[in-house]
């Protein structure tokens, strides 16, 4: 399992500085390096999934009201319930090939699907109830240097290795770039066998709400 979080944005610039042979400002700005250092949280986050939450949506769905806001740190979605009844997690298009359009039957929902932000119920609810969402997090973005990254400390050495390959290749030096890519594509592979052991039923993923 991951452990604490002690890590602060300052110490990553520093590493990755160090490996870049630039210690202070001169070709890669400490903005560049920062929007990668959030970059490569979102890329380690949606590898490893184990920041797992659960929320309900204040006031449930409604009846005629089949269009809900995803929660603002939801990262991609798991599962979803309506007054307690788990919902099969589909497809606009899916459902249209299967009911026809428009898609505004009303009924009991039975499916949903997820575009951009928004979380659709299928048929359109003919009355009220209970909505809840299992999904997994986004991590928090990372801004002022002493910012505590929300991430395990056991994890820095790929962030730091992702943060160096983006900026290698920013500087087009293809060679050392895949050198970073490989080391930061080995530390995400061996997070994900510690995070998601073969042992273990994965959770049912849809699909990924969006990037930083």
């Amino acid at each position: 399992m991951p452990g604490a979080a002690t890590t602060d944005l300052s110490e990553i610039l520093r590493r990755a500085r160090a490996l870049l042979e630039e210690p202070t400002e001169e070709h890669f700005t400490d903005e560049h390096l920062t929007d990668w250092v959030n970059e490569g949280m979102m890329r380690l986050f949606r590898a490893t999934k184990v920041s797992r939450s659960r929320a309900t949506f204040p006031g449930g769905f409604t009846a005629g009201e089949n269009e809900y806001d995803l929660p603002a740190d939801c990262l991609f979605v798991v599962d979803v319930t309506a007054a307690g009844k788990s919902l099969h997690a589909s497809t606009r298009d899916a459902i249209a090939d299967t009911h026809g359009e428009p898609l505004e039957s009303p009924g009991t929902p039975t499916d949903y699907w997820v575009w951009g932000r928004r979380l659709f119920l299928y048929p359109v609810p003919d009355t009220g109830g209970e909505l809840c969402i299992w999904y997994y997090q986004r991590p928090d973005r990372a801004e002022d240097e002493a910012d505590t990254l929300q991430l395990p400390d056991e994890w820095t050495d790929a962030l730091v290795n992702y943060v160096v390959w983006r900026a290698f290749l920013a500087d087009h030096d293809a060679g050392m770039a895949s050198i970073y890519r490989a080391e930061f594509e080995a530390g995400i592979r061996e997070l994900e066998e510690d995070s998601n052991p073969p042992h273990m039923d994965g959770p049912r993923i849809v699909r990924f709400v969006d990037t930083l």
